[in-house]
């Protein structure tokens, strides 16, 4: 173990584990409430491209139970396991709410930084990832979330390490905007000369 650094559960440094709704509920296109689930969760962040929108009803009912937050990690929990975002902080935020397949971690801040967090189970997602069961589709429990170790630094050091690891996400993404600028511009190309 890293000098300084202290094993916790993930119940010892989140105020809450959960999951999104048991049950469905009743679309309603333009809402504005947003009804998430595992397909909604790509490429390390929520997507609202296909997101179903729900009622208002549904979304408070859903609500009290994941509030989601800027900051929230997220961890799909059924069917594909493992997929993470971090809920930014963006209008849309306080109006998702998720379908089971989605757990919710909110983290002790004055423990652990909400990005530390996410880097901390991306890197242990594979271990984490391997305790979901169920043979027709896996389920990864919450009880399983509530028992995971992980070693945490002091804030500083988690501060340090999660500015270093960002920016290497931003080059990344940036990188990938311009691959696909550059894929789009050749397919243009292509289709004119062609």
């Amino acid at each position: 173990m890293v000098v300084n650094w202290q094993k916790f559960t993930l119940k010892e440094i989140c105020n809450l584990i959960t999951d999104g709704k048991h049950g469905d509920c009743t679309n309603e296109e333009g809402s504005g409430y947003f009804f998430l689930s595992v397909k909604d969760v790509l490429d390390n962040r929520l997507v609202y491209d296909n997101a179903r929108q729900i009622t208002k009803e549904d979304f408070l009912e859903t609500h009290r139970r994941t509030n989601l937050e800027e900051g929230d990690v997220l961890f799909t929990n059924t069917g594909t396991i493992g997929r993470m975002a971090i809920a930014s902080n963006d209008p849309k935020t306080q109006r998702t709410t998720f379908q089971k397949s989605v757990a919710i971690l909110k983290p002790k801040r004055d423990i652990v930084m909400p990005h530390f967090l996410y880097y901390m189970l991306k890197f242990n997602n594979k271990r984490l990832s391997s305790f979901a069961e169920g043979t027709t589709q896996k389920n990864l429990l919450l009880k399983d979330f509530r028992i995971f170790d992980v070693i945490i630094p002091p804030i500083s050091e988690q501060r340090v390490i999660t500015n270093i690891l960002r920016t290497f996400d931003k080059k990344i993404e940036l990188n990938q905007r311009m691959n696909q600028t550059l894929e789009g511009i050749g397919r243009a190309i292509f289709k004119h000369w062609f």
